[in-house]
């Protein structure tokens, strides 16, 4: 009990360490690959050109995974981290909205579905403890706003959006992406406003 305690205490203090990083790679690029497959339907509806506008939830765990795995061999990349970590918080936070939505409205839950929920919630959680320690330079967090903005632009005017479960979800998705991708950009704004404070 005493030892999970103090690595959890380690891990919040400083998860920038390979012993947690490497796992997380690992569990990332696994957790990619299984939402890329999710995706498989959707993206071969579409043009491969904006598959990289569809994959939302994959696409934010891939990058999370190679900024972490660049950190551990190389060294940190603020715009990298920076979409890794928003993206994965956003997307994550955005799939615990609309299934836990689905579930208090149809009151039908499944294995399938848990499992999502489930992973959805590490996606926030990892990205969330990161991020506090995270160094994010203000001009990474204004791009990382900017994709965000024009990924919901796109999601949501052409319908390149993640598949609901549910039709009337449609109007709560876009309310949950737009909300969630202006409170994330002014976090990791102040994030980087901070930073800058104290490089200074």
């Amino acid at each position: 009990m005493n030892a999970l305690k103090w690595m959890w205490k380690d891990l919040w203090q400083n998860p920038w360490q390979p012993k947690y990083m490497w796992p997380l790679i690992i569990i990332n690029i696994v957790g990619s690959a299984l939402g890329y497959w999710w995706y498989r339907g959707q993206l071969m509806e579409n043009p491969w050109y904006l598959w990289i506008l569809i994959s939302d939830s994959p696409l934010s765990t891939t990058v999370f995974a190679i900024a972490l795995l660049l950190a551990c061999v190389w060294r940190r990349i603020p715009f990298l981290t920076a979409v890794g970590l928003a993206t994965t918080f956003k997307y994550g936070l955005w799939a615990l909205v609309v299934l836990t939505h689905y579930w208090l409205a149809t009151h039908d839950v499944g294995l399938i579905e848990i499992g999502l929920w489930l992973g959805h919630l590490g996606m926030v959680l990892e990205a969330f403890i990161f991020m506090r320690n995270a160094q994010v330079t203000l001009l990474a967090a204004m791009g990382v706003l900017a994709w965000m903005g024009l990924n919901d632009f796109v999601d949501y005017a052409f319908g390149l959006h993640p598949y609901l479960f549910l039709p009337s979800q449609f109007s709560l998705g876009m309310g949950a992406a737009v909300f969630i991708t202006v409170s994330v950009g002014v976090l990791i704004s102040k994030r980087a406003l901070t930073r800058r404070e104290c490089v200074k």
